[in-house]
């Protein structure tokens, strides 16, 4: 765990606001509620805080100034604390729904895949802050009809984006056919005589037999490997758009040194290492010092895996 460092005196909705990233309307809002404990008591109002033992939601807020959880967010799992339309949020996907972490990466409503979660300051000032760190981001889109060659090359120019740069667009539905190519079941011949097989004259069948539904190769729709540095699944939406391709749905598997290897199932989740935030602090050109003991191996960067929807 990181060691929240005291500034000296503070009003409590100020400490709320740098630790856990929060404007000043959600900030007040947690003490309003009765959710913030100085000292082991409630408190409701906004007060000066100096050393004082924090927590939110019986959390300390030492802890949850240190959090980062990657996640693989489903698709239509709302970025908001709370949703109108009462559709699932990305507070269900951590370990504890009473934690507060704020929600960072490529993907929104509409798509899948890599999410982080974290409280950390350096981690939102690179990834979050006013100018982010454009970081390559790696999206499987399944597209309704396939691409022609025309639009790939589109989609390989700048032109289409706004502020991002494709790196690679690559047509991969040949690749993902062979990989789901379904084996046929084989059909067992039923016995030469029913009756003798139920110890009877007469089978003890009904007059219609049921039809057996077997296992039948499912139809692919297209899929398309985008790799845009500084991309985002609204920004790849709409530049499918501009080039006339219709996504059906869009997954981010990696962005910058974070991948989603061995979380291919929506909704899973682990922390992200002390080694993996300093990794990705120093893509982003922020140092941030760590213990020596809590470095270990980051993950390596293999081939990504087909199947992320």
């Amino acid at each position: 765990m990181r060691e929240l460092l005291v500034p000296g005196p503070q009003r409590l909705q100020q400490r709320l606001m740098s630790v856990l990233s929060l404007d000043a309307q959600d900030a007040l809002a947690l003490i309003q509620r009765s959710r913030v404990m100085v000292d082991g008591r409630i408190q409701t109002r906004n007060c000066w805080v100096d050393s004082h033992e924090i927590t939110v939601n019986g959390h300390s807020l030492a802890l949850l100034g240190s959090l980062a959880f990657l996640v693989h967010k489903p698709q239509g799992y709302a970025l908001t604390e709370g949703d109108p339309l009462k559709r699932p949020t990305y507070q269900q996907l951590l370990p504890d729904t009473t934690m507060v972490a704020r929600p960072l990466g490529p993907v929104d409503l509409a798509s899948s895949g890599l999410l982080l979660l974290t409280n950390i300051p350096e981690l939102r000032l690179a990834l979050g802050g006013p100018e982010p760190m454009p970081l390559p981001a790696t999206f499987m889109v399944r597209l309704k009809d396939r691409p022609t060659g025309v639009q790939i090359a589109l989609l390989e120019s700048k032109a289409p984006y706004d502020e991002a740069t494709p790196l690679l667009i690559q047509d991969i539905t040949d690749a993902e056919e062979e990989a789901d190519e379904l084996e046929q079941p084989e059909l067992v011949p039923p016995p030469d005589d029913l009756g003798a097989l139920m110890h009877s004259s007469i089978a003890r069948w009904p007059s219609t037999p049921r039809r057996k539904q077997h296992a039948r190769p499912k139809k692919l729709l297209p899929m398309l490997l985008m790799v845009v540095s500084g991309g985002t699944a609204k920004g790849i939406r709409h530049a499918l758009s501009l080039v006339e391709a219709q996504p059906q749905e869009i997954c981010c598997i990696r962005w910058g040194p974070l991948s989603l290897e061995e979380m291919s199932e929506p909704g899973s989740m682990r922390p992200l290492s002390q080694a993996e935030v300093q990794t990705l602090t120093d893509a982003c050109g922020i140092k941030m010092p760590l213990p020596s003991a809590e470095i270990g191996a980051v993950t390596s960067d293999t081939h990504p895996s087909l199947h992320w929807f």
